[in-house]
């Protein structure tokens, strides 16, 4: 069985890759030289027999991987070596969105195994509201919402959003990576956008 702590969420922010450069203190030769022996190495890597062989190797190197890879252990541990070196040169790293990063091995090869994300525009609905409590409320201004990143978005008074925050969190419901913009905060969530009261109650935006 997959640990679920063997998730790890590399999160960075959202921009397209570009092609690595060096800035004026660092030799565009060295740089190069650490994204080559990057990209040999993630070639060669990634063999496993369980998914405990398998490990998330950083990224912000190399374009073939900008957000990183799953691999092998020890191979995760060279590329991470490398990012190292990469930053240390004062290399420019490359820019990713954020991901989540379940290592696991199949077919004799470590893959990535995230919980699907929501693909809809639309907040995704929690199955029920964490209290009626929580959701009081007298106007828009008193509401908002929390989320698993693009799942489980769920309308709250805004005084108990720390409360709503820790009952998602320990629900072990998926935490759904926004991969692509699923509502209108800065993170590219519902998490902290205006809300919306209805009937005395927080409530999810039409859209």
């Amino acid at each position: 069985m997959r640990a679920l702590a063997a998730s790890v969420l590399f999160a960075v922010a959202c921009n397209k890759p570009a092609a690595p450069t060096a800035d004026a203190g660092a030799p565009a030769t060295s740089c190069s030289a650490v994204v080559a022996s990057y990209d040999a190495l993630l070639t060669a890597g990634g063999a496993c027999a369980t998914d405990a062989d398998c490990a998330c190797a950083k990224g912000g190197v190399s374009p073939a991987a900008p957000c990183g890879r799953v691999t092998d252990k020890v191979t995760a541990a060279k590329l991470d070596a490398l990012g190292a070196d990469y930053e240390a040169a004062h290399c420019d790293a490359l820019m990713c969105a954020a991901w989540m990063c379940t290592p696991a091995c199949s077919a004799g090869r470590c893959v990535n195994s995230p919980p699907v994300p929501v693909a809809d525009a639309a907040p995704a609905k929690l199955t029920s509201a964490p209290t009626n409590s929580w959701t009081a409320c007298t106007s828009d201004a008193d509401c908002t919402y929390v989320s698993l990143g693009c799942c489980d978005t769920t309308p709250v008074n805004r005084s108990h959003v720390a409360d709503a925050k820790r009952k998602l969190e320990r629900s072990g419901r998926p935490y759904c990576p926004p991969k692509t913009a699923c509502g209108p905060s800065a993170d590219g969530t519902w998490s902290g956008a205006p809300g919306k009261c209805a009937a005395g109650s927080c409530v999810l935006r039409s859209m």
